[in-house]
């Protein structure tokens, strides 16, 4: 298999098609008496504004200038666009090649690799050699047609044991770098956010393997990755129209979510959702008091979006500005909830160049823990921390954080 031959010249010790456990056998060497897996956190602070960064660069490398600024981070992300540009195609390589730089300044920094649960994309994954080889690991309808993402990419048939024996080959791979954290696993949430009449092309009998097969992939992960690294699950989206448990239903499956679109504002109004935002920051303090690490996902006015194509029609100083100035409500909306173990990200996407080196004066100024949860009237929350007073109201989509300690 070119894989495991690929791997193989590397000299690292990985065993493909050997699952660690059982299918359906529950993770319980490292989970609390409720079945939520309990892992080894890293160092929290609240001296500052907690942050994490989740960033991939297409063209390249990270400079040693880039290096030193993502050092300044708890957490970092790498994206599966990392290096996507440098042939051959190895992601894999790549983010270990970075997090071992990111250590050398930073070695306390938790690093973690981005993998996706659902979706193959190409020109990534050195794994994919290997994956092109099986047209039938690509999940297909009850017609025996290929189901494919925006109508051209593979989607994993998580049904398939060897599919999965496979998948956890590249889990394999980073578990045994010990500059690597962790794993953030995307899109398996998108297997059970279906609509009906895509199961029923599925058949409902395959729609149940396929979860069935998507909680085994993330069970042996867990146990692949042991209780000193973390699997990160994308995650919590609380929207009615595809569930009523906002991804809440999949937390025995992982040591930490996201929230990905976290007091994202309407982009046709600009204004927040009261009662979306107020779950939203409800779920991420309960996460974080049950011990599981929190990445929050911050993000500007919706006229600067990664999904917005009129945003690469503006110039670095106006999305400059709009970032600046969309920080301070997406910000407030965070501390409002953050408990230990939330992290706060801030860009308007996913790529180097979409707002994560824009380090902004906010995130120097001293902090401090709260003094307490923070108090609701109606749909306006207040918070104090050692440091700062926090204001936020969801219906005029205006927050205010009070910094009680000048910089000097």
């Amino acid at each position: 298999m070119l894989f495991h031959r690929y791997f193989k010249s590397m000299l690292l010790p990985i065993t493909f098609g050997v699952a660690l456990m059982t299918r359906g056998v529950v993770f319980a060497a490292n989970t609390s008496d409720k079945g939520s897996p309990v892992v080894s956190q890293p160092e929290f602070s609240w001296d500052t504004v907690p942050l994490f960064a989740h960033l991939g660069q297409s063209e390249g490398f990270f400079t040693d200038d880039q290096i030193r600024y993502l050092a300044r981070f708890p957490v970092v992300v790498i994206e599966k666009t990392q290096g996507i540009d440098v042939k051959p195609n190895n992601v894999e390589a790549h983010m270990i090649r970075e997090f071992k730089r990111i250590h050398v300044l930073n070695p306390s920094c938790t690093l973690i690799a981005y993998m996706n649960g659902f979706i193959n994309w190409p020109r990534c994954y050195a794994s994919n050699a290997e994956f092109l080889q099986h047209p039938e690991w690509s999940l297909r309808d009850k017609k025996g047609n290929l189901v494919l993402k925006n109508d051209r990419h593979f989607q994993y048939d998580l049904s398939n044991p060897e599919m999965r024996d496979w998948w956890l080959g590249m889990v394999r791979y980073f578990a045994n770098d010990a500059g690597c954290n962790g794993i953030f696993v995307d899109a398996i949430v998108q297997v059970e956010r279906q609509s009906s009449t895509k199961i029923a092309e599925w058949g409902e009998e395959k729609y149940q393997a396929m979860l069935e097969g998507a909680r085994d992939l993330l069970i042996r992960s867990m146990d692949i990755m042991g209780p000193q690294r973390q699997l990160i699950f994308n995650g919590i989206f609380v929207n009615k129209n595809w569930w009523d448990h906002s991804g809440l239903a999949w937390t025995n499956y992982c040591t930490g979510m996201m929230c990905e679109f976290f007091a994202q504002a309407d982009k046709e109004t600009g204004l927040l959702n009261p009662d979306r935002l107020a779950q939203e920051i409800k779920i991420i303090g309960d996460l974080g008091r049950q011990g599981k690490m929190v990445l929050v996902k911050g993000w500007p006015s919706p006229e600067l979006h990664f999904q917005n194509e009129n945003s690469k029609n503006l110039s670095d100083e106006e999305k400059r500005k709009i970032l600046q100035d969309g920080l301070e409500v997406s910000l407030a909306a965070f501390l409002i909830g953050a408990e230990k173990g939330c992290y706060f990200g801030y860009s308007w996407g996913w790529l180097a160049e979409q707002g994560w080196f824009e380090w902004q004066p906010e995130f120097d100024k001293p902090l401090g823990p709260p003094q307490g949860p923070a108090v609701r009237t109606g749909n306006i929350w207040q918070r104090e921390f050692e440091h700062a007073s926090v204001w936020l109201d969801a219906d005029k989509a205006e927050g205010r954080i009070e910094w009680h300690t000048p910089l000097e």
